[in-house]
């Protein structure tokens, strides 16, 4: 809301009289309903939750559809705007998200390289933490960012991104979408070394998968470009 803690509690006063909120700060105050700006500097700004789901739903379907992803837009800027660089890494899949749900307004190629890397880091830390669904939808979201001469004008940024989705598909058990993404990167890659990376993914994904032939088949053909007989 652009507005101070206390400002902003003062407003929200009329959801929490109607339990529609509740503060989840132990050491908020509520408001006297005589005057509410009497909360105290300590309790001004507590966090928030909607009583349930559903309320928080109900709340979201207000806003206009023509307005929805001009919302989201906003809120991921203020929130990537106003954080320190550690709140912007711990509110990360937040911010993300927000900037996703609003990727058709942003238009600006610079805008959309650096959204592109957001959705990359995102989707690496959704890897670390075993949430390989979660993982793919970043990566994919990043890959929907580049531009369509992507591989000439943003190589490293695609070979990441490309690299990293391959990996979180054969994480979630989609082959299919592993080997397609690997056939486009063993296509475009500059370097037997930026393969090497799709390579170790597929020996990975077919011994996984008990497929010993087929490993031993792409482990050789990765040997030869490195000139190893």
């Amino acid at each position: 809301m652009e507005r101070s803690p206390a400002e902003t509690a003062t407003i929200l006063w009329e959801g929490l009289q109607d339990n529609l909120l509740i503060p989840t700060t132990e050491l908020y105050k509520f408001f006297t309903s005589s005057d509410p700006q009497s909360v105290s500097t300590i309790a001004a700004n507590p966090l928030y939750r909607f009583l349930h789901d559903r309320v928080q739903q109900a709340a979201y379907s207000l806003i206009p559809a023509d307005r929805k992803q001009a919302t989201h837009l906003k809120i991921g800027q203020l929130l990537y705007q106003k954080s320190s660089e550690i709140a912007r890494a711990e509110k990360l899949f937040d911010i993300v998200g927000h900037f996703n749900l609003a990727q058709a307004l942003i238009t600006q190629p610079q805008q959309r390289v650096s959204l592109a890397k957001l959705n990359l880091t995102a989707g690496k830390k959704a890897r670390a933490a075993t949430a390989y669904a979660a993982a793919n939808t970043y990566l994919q979201s990043g890959i929907a960012l580049l531009a369509i001469d992507c591989w000439e004008t943003q190589y490293q940024l695609t070979l990441d991104l490309y690299v990293a989705a391959a990996e979180a598909a054969y994480l979630e058990g989609n082959l299919d979408r592993m080997e397609e993404i690997a056939a486009m990167v063993l296509r475009s890659a500059r370097t037997i070394f930026d393969k090497v990376k799709i390579y170790s993914i597929q020996i990975a994904a077919l011994t996984a998968n008990g497929k010993m032939v087929e490993a031993i088949s792409v482990g050789v053909e990765a040997l030869a470009q490195l000139g190893i007989d």
